[in-house]
């Protein structure tokens, strides 16, 4: 009888540890949860996507910036990569739009990655991609970490960040 105490008392802790952990690999309706809860800002709606034969698709508006976000997801349909896409609608952004797409960028990468927003955001100032990056010029940059990829592709027609699990 007094070995059942504490076994139970470890049964519970174990089960009280694991339910507080998040679910490394989630699908499409688990990914715009964690996002709506991150971010205040824009609300993900797992309704609005379309797919195209190939990944998940949304048009999302960001201070006034219009971007497409594309979910892409394996064969057991947990997502495994994205893609934030504003296309070339206005000849430049102001400071509010370039803030507005590199936050949600941010928040996007934290939630597919399990990462927290302050690493993602030091591992991208460590690569000079910080919110002014966003912007019609010519810029690349690619940052390869042990179990996820992040891109910047920008050119005159579009600014693209892109996030895949390695």
């Amino acid at each position: 009888m007094k070995l059942k105490a504490p076994v139970l008392l470890i049964l519970t802790v174990i089960i009280l540890f694991s339910s507080c952990t998040l679910e490394p690999r989630t699908d499409i309706f688990g990914f715009c949860r964690r996002m709506n809860k991150a971010e205040a800002g824009v609300t993900l709606d797992d309704t609005a996507f379309y797919y195209d034969g190939e990944e998940y698709s949304t048009f999302i508006n960001l201070s006034g910036c219009e971007c497409i976000l594309a979910l892409s997801t394996d064969a057991e349909a947990c997502v495994e990569s994205l893609r934030l896409t504003a296309l070339n609608t206005e000849s430049s952004l102001d400071e509010a739009k370039q803030n507005a797409v590199f936050t949600y960028c941010v928040g996007l990468f934290s939630v597919l990655t399990n990462r927290p927003k302050e690493e993602i955001t030091a591992l991208l100032s460590d690569n000079s991609v910080d919110a002014s990056a966003v912007s019609f010029t010519e810029n690349s940059v690619e940052i390869e970490q042990e179990k996820y990829c992040l891109f910047l592709f920008t050119n005159t027609q579009l600014i693209s960040f892109y996030c895949t699990l390695n």
